[in-house]
């Protein structure tokens, strides 16, 4: 296996990594070897070369997207409606793609813990880029052609200082991709309220009326719970009873027609804390199409102060992390806490535990690419 990390950084070179390859050789080096050693793959006793660089491996779902063979995959599959919630993140040492799946079920939300910010925020980027070819494939799939309204929701507590130069998770999201995401920084703080009470009536109307193939899944994205001054905050917000009158609603409220009036005080109406909101969609939201991407810097912040919101994942993934917290996260073995600098541990409570090697932060023309061709679909 030949090992490329660190876009070819001499220096961070380890075992394993048997060769440094000069940054200008990359793309036309790797892409051979990809190709070459395709023809020699043999389903019984699968080989795989690893490479770092997601712009040059020819097996990864991006790369196949651009040439339509992961759609075509797609759509002869029945469950492709299953499929929306795939989440394309790294490698292991299989040689198939690490699928994790934000499926429709309880609890079926994915928390991220690890020091590394920069690291959590290249894999909220791949997250984002995964659940919108996801939809492009199942619109493909079915015909759909009814008009969309943003299916993601990205909450950046922990923003790049600077502008969104290098930051992108904020050029994906806020950008990019924006016909199926808004992005929204620390400080909004009202449409961090309004995107909350959102997808709380939202996953309310989907649990009284029943949910359809038509409803999309809906992520929410919280990058840095650790500062999220609202979700932490018992915040009093009103959700009006939808039978009582239109009167008393402020003018020209984009949310009126959930129901929602801010700011308005009616008999009947119902008092809750946005906090509250927030982790009722943890709870319930994974069943009806809604899902959580959470990343926290510390579990034993977020132990102390909230232990009983870890129990909403049951997917999660670690890295940077203390061995002794690592085990009470994810259940791992001494063996398995052990990370080298590019692996992570990705735990599901129905399959248990799994060692990948996350993707690395990707060029920026490659991703704009990408990203343009999820919207010209």
């Amino acid at each position: 296996a030949v090992y490329n990390s660190a876009a070819g950084s001499r220096n961070a070179n380890i075992h394993f990594r048997i060769a440094y390859i000069p940054p200008e050789l990359h793309s036309t080096m790797l892409k051979n070897v990809s190709q070459k050693t395709e023809k020699y793959y043999d389903p019984k006793k699968p080989t795989k070369i690893m490479l770092t660089n997601i712009e040059d491996n020819e097996f990864s779902v991006f790369k196949q997207f651009e040439n339509f063979q992961y759609i075509k995959e797609i759509e002869n599959q029945e469950n492709v409606i299953n499929s929306r919630g795939l989440l394309y993140l790294g490698d292991s040492l299989k040689f198939d793609n690490v699928r994790i799946n934000l499926d429709r079920k309880q609890y079926s939300n994915l928390l991220i813990i690890g020091e590394d910010k920069e690291k959590a925020r290249t894999l909220f980027t791949f997250a984002i880029l995964s659940v919108c070819i996801n939809y492009v494939v199942w619109k493909k799939s079915k015909g759909y052609e009814k008009e969309i309204k943003p299916f993601v929701d990205v909450l950046d507590y922990n923003p790049v200082k600077g502008g969104a130069s290098g930051d992108y998770q904020r050029l994906v999201a806020g950008e990019w991709l924006s016909q199926y995401s808004q992005y929204i920084q620390r400080g909004e703080e009202q449409k961090i309220e309004d995107c909350v009470i959102n997808l709380y009536q939202e996953m309310q109307r989907r649990i009284s009326r029943g949910i359809s193939e038509e409803d999309l899944p809906r992520f929410l994205f919280v990058f840095g719970y650790h500062n999220s001054e609202e979700l932490h905050e018992e915040k009093e917000v009103i959700l009006a009873d939808e039978s009582q009158s239109e009167d008393g609603i402020v003018e020209n409220d984009p949310f009126a027609e959930l129901g929602f009036a801010r700011e308005v005080s009616r008999q009947n109406s119902k008092k809750l804390f946005l906090k509250d909101m927030f982790l009722q969609i943890l709870k319930e939201g994974g069943e009806y199409g809604i899902h959580v991407i959470v990343w926290q810097d510390s579990f034993k912040t977020l132990d102390e102060e909230n232990r009983d919101m870890i129990s909403c994942f049951y997917k999660r993934i670690a890295f940077a992390m203390d061995e002794r917290e690592m085990k009470q996260f994810i259940r791992a073995s001494k063996e398995e806490s052990e990370l080298g600098e590019n692996s992570i541990l990705y735990y599901d409570r129905m399959l248990g535990t799994e060692r990948i090697r996350p993707y690395q932060t990707p060029d920026e023309n490659w991703l704009e690419q990408v990203c343009k061709k999820i919207t010209e679909e």
